[in-house]
């Protein structure tokens, strides 16, 4: 029994350690998305990419997912999930066995590709970007697909 609760103290201290390092903003960690978003109550905008090969999901990842603007402006509204399916790079069989299940679960072929799912997992609405939107920049158009994604979003009821 006492090396039981030991062992449970030193797995409570991991995850919280590793929640503290991991940075504010994108996680790959499909059950860690879920957890924030039942511990908040906000959706998780789930993210198909290929940031290794796709054009559209390169310029995505560079100039708009990782910017102090979106993440500001993302950090009150919803959990961020980054789902990268590579051609080129090495991912962890984990992460590759996590992405493929969601894909399978959650299937589509263009890329990039967003979803809005709820703490369960299960999804809210597809984010529309084929819509034409008045934006001045990129970063600007995806923050408009995605408002209209969450305004899509029936509320939860009090």
């Amino acid at each position: 029994m006492y090396l039981v609760r030991i062992f449970l103290m030193m797995m409570v201290s991991v995850a919280a350690a590793q929640a503290k390092t991991e940075p504010a903003g994108w996680t790959e960690n499909y059950e860690l998305a879920k957890q924030r978003a039942r511990a908040t109550g906000k959706p998780i905008l789930a993210l198909f990419t290929g940031t290794d090969w796709c054009p559209p999901c390169k310029q995505f990842d560079e100039q708009v997912a990782h910017s102090e603007q979106f993440l500001r402006y993302a950090a009150d509204k919803m959990v961020l999930l980054k789902l990268e399916f590579p051609k080129h790079m090495l991912q962890s069989p984990a992460l590759y066995a996590q992405n493929s299940a969601l894909a399978e679960r959650i299937p589509g072929v263009e890329f990039p590709r967003f979803y809005l799912l709820n703490a369960e997992g299960e999804v809210l609405t597809k984010i529309n970007m084929r819509v034409r939107r008045p934006a001045r920049n990129l970063n600007e158009l995806y923050t408009l697909a995605i408002e209209d994604g969450l305004a899509a979003v029936p509320k939860a009821k009090d």
